[in-house]
């Protein structure tokens, strides 16, 4: 199995928001466990992807982080934290035949990244 780091990717999911109406500075610490993940498009255990990419694919991470947003006067907004991924693509390889049979992504928690508004 081959494999690397392929880049970070920000989830849609909402973590936690906090909203007011300005002008204010927002704060939003966040300390949450999420779980790495992985999708394979060929048959392979987790223990031999967690084996290939260095982390378990399988447990959870607790991230601690904080994020702040000033929000202009007489404007109502928020912070909004999302996930943030580590991302590591690898390759399913049958090593009967040495051959690729198929492809896959694996999800490391890398903390949180923030979304900010105002109206």
């Amino acid at each position: 199995m081959s494999t690397g780091y392929e880049s970070q990717v920000c989830h849609t999911d909402n973590i936690d928001e906090v909203t007011g109406g300005g002008p204010i500075t927002l704060t939003l610490t966040n300390s949450r466990a999420i779980a790495s993940s992985y999708t394979a498009s060929a048959t392979v255990t987790a223990s031999i992807i967690s084996s290939a990419v260095g982390f378990s694919v399988t447990n959870t991470y607790t991230q601690t982080e904080s994020g702040a947003y000033t929000v202009p006067a007489l404007k109502w907004g928020g912070i909004i934290a999302h996930p943030l991924y580590d991302v590591y693509g690898f390759e399913v390889i049958d090593p009967n035949f040495n051959a690729v049979v198929g492809y896959g992504e694996a999800l490391r928690p890398a903390g949180f990244c923030y979304e900010t508004w105002a109206n």
